[in-house]
């Protein structure tokens, strides 16, 4: 993942990107089981106007999506993780919530048709610009 080094500060929103302003209040699970990408990422994206909640693996994650408040809009999913493979986590996000937008995160090379019920696919590392307007793009959709 590529992050700037000075970065936005939640107070200059005139320097945040068009495509984030409009993300106030959207609310995003980050499922992974790396630190080195969950964190950094959870605090971009809340810079950019997101409420962001963090797991480090699939049955934490299933925890915080049923627990329901805030509800959860969207879920960036890494599919290898231990004990719960993404596609098990996957499957179970869909059978509790049809509905819910879920972004695969991965660092290994996969088509969008090989990731069954997923919304995106963004591979990793993935530049600042590519995770907002991914997101953007599956939260309009």
């Amino acid at each position: 993942m590529y992050l700037p080094r000075g970065g936005v500060t939640a107070g200059e929103p005139e320097k945040q990107p068009a495509m984030a302003r409009s993300a106030t209040r959207s609310n995003l699970l980050i499922i992974d089981d790396e630190e080195i990408v969950r964190e950094p990422t959870r605090r971009l994206l809340e810079r950019s106007g997101y409420g962001v909640r963090v797991a480090a693996n699939g049955p934490t994650g299933l925890e915080i999506l049923t627990g329901g408040h805030p509800p959860i809009d969207l879920v960036l999913l890494d599919l290898s993780m231990p004990s719960m493979s993404g596609h098990e986590v996957l499957a179970e996000l869909r059978r509790l919530r049809p509905d819910i937008k879920v972004i695969i995160i991965t660092g290994y090379a996969t088509l969008d048709d090989e990731v069954h019920g997923a919304d995106g696919i963004l591979q990793k590392p993935f530049t600042v610009v590519d995770l907002l307007q991914r997101i953007n793009k599956v939260l309009a959709s």
